[in-house]
């Protein structure tokens, strides 16, 4: 597992800057190792993709979960790259289910989580930092336009944990996106009865217990009012694999300074505050390890 952190150009007028985008990107998705490319075929090459023309995308990639989950409870996830409305301006795509036909349909219960993208209006600021992370029970990347809001976004495919040792759990899958308008859209898959996609509009409604006790270091931190968010299934328990907190007690600077460590399911845990994402009285530390 591990963390990873790329700068790349953000005004994608050339094959060569599109091309640098779509290799980090896919990067900081796989960075964690909880997902891999999946064999589809039709796919492009990050390395040779051929910029689109405005409003259309270059093709696709598939990427399929390979945790030791992955053989009875599969999560797929399809990233199409293309360009805005604006000619220099990427745009991304994401759909999320079960499984793949082999050849760029995903298959699985309810259509899965639906398309959903950002599709820029405006030109950014020209600099891209694209990060990724995550661990055993998931997979997360987000680009950030440093100066401007509108090349950001934030994709996050996790399996639910347990809270009390951070073990993955089968039941239930969790996908959600955040975008430069700071909505945030998810669905959970509950795989243990009544097969269907949940819809999670505006987050994540769930009880959030006060995790002040817990024993944190570095970063920027100046507080401890973290929160885990759980949610309740079937008589049990469990937590996404991240932590919220308040912005002005968790201030994002770089990716360097600004996470920290938490000592919490059954463990020491690194954290990334993220900017730019979620409504402003709340702020997502997403695992950095």
């Amino acid at each position: 597992m591990s963390a990873y952190e790329a700068t790349v150009n953000n005004i994608f007028d050339s094959d060569a800057k599109f091309q640098a985008w779509v290799q980090a990107t896919e990067a900081a998705f796989l960075a964690s190792g909880f997902m891999e490319v999946a064999p589809d075929t039709g796919q492009i090459n990050p390395a040779t993709v051929v910029r689109p023309a405005t409003n259309a995308y270059a093709g696709y990639r598939m990427y399929r979960a390979k945790d030791a989950l992955a053989a009875t409870r599969p999560i797929y996830v399809k990233l199409e790259f293309g360009i805005g409305s604006i000619a220099g301006r990427g745009k991304l795509q994401r759909t999320t289910n079960t499984g793949s036909n082999g050849s760029g349909t995903l298959t699985g219960p309810g259509g899965g989580m639906s398309a959903t993208g950002i599709n820029p209006s405006a030109d950014g600021s020209g600099t891209l930092k694209v990060w990724g992370g995550g661990g055993e029970a998931g997979a997360w990347v987000m680009n950030y336009d440093i100066g401007s809001s509108s090349m950001t976004f934030l994709l996050f495919v996790c399996r639910m944990i347990d809270p009390s040792n951070g073990t993955p759990q089968s039941s239930i899958i969790l996908d959600f996106m955040s975008t430069s308008s700071s909505v945030m859209m998810g669905a959970g898959l509950w795989t243990d009865g009544a097969v269907g996609w949940q819809s999670m509009s505006n987050g994540i409604a769930s009880l959030l217990p006060d995790l002040s006790n817990a024993v944190h270091s570095g970063g920027n931190v100046s507080k401890i009012r973290l929160y885990e968010p759980l949610i309740y299934r079937n008589g049990e328990t469990y937590t996404v694999p991240a932590i919220i907190g308040k912005p002005s007690e968790l201030p994002f600077t770089d990716a360097s300074s600004s996470q920290f460590a938490l000592n919490i399911w059954g463990g020491s845990h690194n954290f990334l505050p993220l900017p730019g994402n979620g409504p402003s009285s709340s702020r997502l530390c997403i695992p950095w390890e």
